[in-house]
């Protein structure tokens, strides 16, 4: 598996600003990773495929630090 990160090798091409639809399905997981398989359409038409890792966290401990950085960032700047 690859790092954390997302992986898109792009199996066709489709103009900017486009709608398209993603899914994302759960394949794996691995050591605190969970790993997802991604495709995107436009229509019917698949224009690219990829894979997905995120790191499985805690999830008191990560509302509790996305709070504290709400709060940080309102917080006059010097």
């Amino acid at each position: 598996m690859s790092e954390r990160g997302v992986s898109h090798p792009s199996v066709g091409r489709y103009p900017l600003c486009s709608e398209i639809t993603a899914t994302a399905t759960s394949s794996t997981i691995s050591e605190g990773d969970l790993y997802f398989l991604c495709d995107a359409y436009a229509g019917a038409r698949h224009v690219a495929h990829g894979e997905m890792t995120r790191a499985a966290v805690e999830r008191v401990s990560f509302l509790a630090q996305t709070a504290a950085q709400s709060i940080v960032e309102k917080l006059p700047q010097r």
